[in-house]
Formats: structure tokens, sequence, C-alpha cells
């Protein structure tokens, strides 16, 4: 898992592909591994995480995902605060 995917951690090559930087928050998930909830910025953080979750996977990183993507359709940002 990435764990913080932010617009500040995408860019594109030449070519027009997608690139994910910053890999220093990135863990191996599974069932019976346990992560710390303070790595995701805040804005891009999913609601589990929020609310306490100590055991998450790739769905948070999608949680993200989804959060860019209406920031890049809406043109602002998805969760100000």
């Amino acid at each position: 898992m990435h764990r913080d995917l932010k617009p500040d951690n995408m860019m594109f090559d030449n070519t027009g592909t997608l690139k994910l930087i910053d890999f220093g928050m990135a863990k191996q998930f599974g069932a019976d591994i346990q992560h710390s909830q303070f790595h995701f910025t805040l804005a891009y953080r999913p609601p589990e995480i929020i609310l306490g979750a100590k055991y998450y996977g790739p769905a948070s990183d999608m949680w993200s995902v989804g959060c860019i993507l209406a920031e890049v359709v809406m043109r602002q940002v998805f969760f100000p605060g």
C-alpha cells in the first residue's frame, strides 16, 4: 500500500503515463498487520482510518484515488478544511 496518495505524489512522464512517487510511507498489507492511522494526508484519509481502524488494506488507497479524481472533475478541493 502507498498510504500517502495525494496530487503531490503523482507525476506524468513525457508519454502521459501516470507515475506514483514518494514511497516513504508504503507498507505491506495483510490481515494480521497492524498499521498506524496517521500516515495518510488528512484530506485523503479514509473514514475508517479517521475512526481509528488499525487494520486496513488497499481499499484505503482507493479512497484517496477517489478523492483525487473528484478534485480533478470539480477543479477544487473535495474535502476542504
